[in-house]
């Protein structure tokens, strides 16, 4: 049976396992229902959601209601009071309840630096402190990336029931931001000594990151394009966290897959009690992993002799590598857009090393083979402009930033395709009344040999996918498209195109074309899998 905690003074008592969603754009939606009804059915009762995870809120509004259970969901919000109280009123419409367990706000340290309105009249806390009082809300909970003394202070200000997190063994953690000397960093080893604190003044602790997403173990919904050394069970990590940790009220994983929530909801079956060998056996495989996994601490830079970003390209590379792609990378963050000149790795060619890593990583040769693991991916196949699409009017543009799908797929068969698009233009992709209905196109397009067009004809079935926009994306940002799409029933070599389709009021203006790619349909199941991405030029 699951464990339950009290979450601190809300008296809610929860699942000391949750399920974190913002990886769930990058599942096919009915893969993302399914895991979370099986968390769900293994007794995890608290979600952690949010407007901007590109349509993860309705997902777990459907599986809320499809495993007619009763679960927590901690939803946030973020800017003006309007905007803040109007996806308050929103979230309770997509769970039909007038009544929310938790509603909070989303990295308040990030809302300060935005200088939205947190803490003065009419702002964020005032908020959440009259819906408690109008009984619509029972608990107010913050997420922060924060650091150590800006966590306290948000324990201090008596505002939150519970507070939401980063922590995990290794320490490893993206920095939320690049302090300039001497601004504090955030330091997760530093916030494991807030774990007391937070007890003392009865504040429900819930920690996202458990796994350092993704690096402790490997993961089972995705198969990363370089294998870091993981050498841990997520099962382990987990529950060595519960264990050693009472003051925790749950854990906040990203779940993608049914095997990953059913590993992780086990983690909380059972006694939890004290386990010294078991303390010892994730302590040891982390202290061997520090030794060649960066933590991001920060500390190595400002070391480089060549001033290069060090923590920063080691983030961008694990980030780039990782199939699921959890976070949001800046263009200015991207692997080759931190390094200064050339293809080939700097640090190969210096002559004066000065960086320095605390945990005593060979920095030099882990950035040698890490540059060279990131020439290896490959870039996107030249694209073929269609004739026949003209260009849509300048506020409107976007970029196949990348793809990935198998290379081959047999005939009749089902294969899943993901595609991260950017929004280049100057105005936002919205889900609203009075906007375009943004949507991509997927088209199967046979050879072009004349011989093949008189000898076979895809249905019209085959020929066309639709898939509808989940979530708005922001000018600037990034959204994603992910499906599963099945294959023409005749084998041969196709072109796959890509096309972002606007509609507004029955009118569908120009498409705007992704790209076009050679993928063969073959009689057997011969899937190898074959990622295409933009280089650091675009192309």
């Amino acid at each position: 049976m699951m464990t339950y905690r009290r979450l601190g003074r809300t008296n809610l008592k929860v699942s000391v396992i949750g399920f974190g969603t913002c990886q769930l754009r990058m599942v096919p939606e009915q893969r993302a229902i399914d895991a979370l009804t099986r968390s769900f059915s293994l007794g995890v009762n608290i979600v952690h959601t949010a407007p901007d995870y590109a349509g993860a809120d309705d997902l777990v509004a459907e599986a809320v209601r499809a495993s007619g259970r009763e679960v927590i969901v901690c939803s946030q919000a973020y800017g003006d009071r309007e905007t803040f109280e109007g996806i308050f009123e929103t979230t309770c419409a997509q769970f039909r309840k007038k009544k929310l367990e938790m509603f909070g706000i989303a990295c308040v340290d990030d809302r300060e630096m935005a200088g939205e309105n947190v803490w003065g009249a009419e702002g964020m806390v005032e908020f959440l402190q009259a819906k408690k009082n109008e009984g619509r809300l029972s608990g107010t909970f913050c997420t922060t990336h924060g650091t150590p003394r800006f966590i306290r202070k948000l324990v201090e200000s008596n505002a939150f029931d519970a507070i939401l997190m980063a922590y995990n063994p290794i320490g490893y953690h993206l920095l939320s931001y690049k302090p300039d000397p001497p601004v504090e960093r955030e330091s997760l080893a530093a916030n494991r000594e807030l774990f007391s604190f937070f007890a003392s003044r009865d504040v429900g602790l819930m920690l996202m990151k458990p796994l350092a997403g993704g690096l402790l173990c490997k993961g089972k919904a995705f198969k990363p394009f370089y294998e870091f050394p993981a050498a841990l069970a997520a099962r382990d990590v987990l529950r060595s966290l519960l264990t050693k940790h009472p003051e925790v009220a749950c854990l906040v994983p990203g779940t993608n897959s049914v095997e990953e929530a059913e590993e992780n909801a086990l983690a909380g079956h059972g006694p939890l009690a004290e386990d010294p060998s078991l303390h010892a056996a994730v302590d040891a495989a982390v202290r061997a992993m520090q030794r060649t996994l960066c933590s991001r601490c920060g500390e190595c830079d400002g070391t480089c002799s060549r001033h290069l970003p060090v923590s920063w390209l080691f983030r961008a590379s694990y980030i780039e590598n990782s199939r699921s792609m959890p976070f949001e990378t800046l263009d200015r963050l991207r692997y080759f857009k931190l390094l200064p000149s050339g293809p080939e790795a700097i640090c190969s060619t210096c002559a004066r090393v000065t960086c320095h890593c605390p945990q005593g990583i060979d920095i030099r040769a882990a950035l040698v083979g890490l540059h060279e693991q990131m020439k290896s991916m490959p870039d996107l196949q030249p694209t073929t402009i269609p004739a026949d699409l003209p260009a849509l009017p300048v506020a409107y543009s976007a970029r196949l930033a990348y793809g990935e799908w198998a290379s081959e797929l047999r005939a009749g068969r089902s294969g899943e395709f993901r595609l991260a698009v950017d929004n280049t233009g100057a105005h936002g992709w919205h889900r609203a009344p009075g906007r375009p209905e943004v949507s991509l196109e997927a088209v199967w397009k046979p050879p072009v040999r004349r011989w093949w067009r008189r000898a076979f004809k895809p249905a019209a079935s085959e020929n066309l996918l639709l898939v509808a926009m989940r979530g708005d994306i922001p000018s600037g940002q990034r959204g994603y498209f992910v499906f599963e799409m099945s294959a023409p029933r005749q084998p041969g070599q196709y072109q796959l195109e890509f096309r972002l389709r606007f509609s507004l009021n029955g009118h569908v203006s120009p498409r705007i074309f992704l790209g076009r790619f050679p993928l063969r349909i073959s009689e057997k199941d011969i899937i190898q899998p074959r990622r295409y991405r933009t280089d650091e030029n675009g192309k």
